[in-house]
């Protein structure tokens, strides 16, 4: 159902692809450790907020719009160049790399039904043992989650209950009967 995964790995295959100088191979999705100086510059890929909008029931299909966000880590610069530089021209090169991967099925071979530009934001720190600097490049991506119907017996509990007048009293129609799914954790 939930395909951000295989969004993650399609852009950092095509950022790998583009082979960006300085970066090459160091393209990483959903990484959630520190940076060390010896590493050099690298990008980091994330899916963050997930907007589900339900589209029809059966199946039950929504349109999703979720927020990509590209890190740009640099953390070393050629000789003669600064840091801001370095940083604008791989950020350069990973806006370039993503927005020109859309052929006739959709974005990443159909993975997304469309796939833009929101906004880049700076930023840099102090932490750790060297001056780095960071650029967050923010995309959309919109795409289809279906979740099927058929759902296995046993993964439910079935109860039912009658609810009508008291006994002494009968008449036709006057009881109701509800049937009850409820998922076994």
């Amino acid at each position: 159902m939930l395909q951000l995964k295989q969004i993650r790995d399609k852009i950092t295959k095509a950022l790998v692809a583009a082979s960006i100088p300085g970066v090459l191979s160091k393209v990483f999705p959903s990484r959630a450790r520190r940076a060390w100086p010896e590493e050099g510059d690298f990008i980091c890929v994330y899916t963050q907020n997930s907007d589900f909008d339900d589209q029809d029931t059966a199946p039950t299909i929504y349109q999703v719009d979720t927020d990509v966000v590209v890190q740009v880590i640099v953390q070393q610069a050629p000789t003669g160049q600064d840091l801001e530089d370095r940083m604008d021209e791989i950020t350069d090169a990973v806006v370039r790399a993503l927005l020109q991967v859309h052929d006739i099925s959709g974005p990443f071979d159909g993975t997304l039904e469309w796939f833009f530009l929101r906004g880049i934001r700076p930023t840099m720190s102090a932490e750790g043992e060297a001056l780095k600097f960071s650029q967050s490049v923010v995309f959309s991506g919109r795409w289809k989650a279906i979740l099927p119907d058929e759902v296995p017996d046993a993964d439910f509990l079935r109860m039912g209950s009658t609810l009508g007048g008291p006994e002494s009293v009968s008449a036709e129609g006057l009881d109701i009967n509800f049937i009850s799914d409820m998922r076994i954790p």
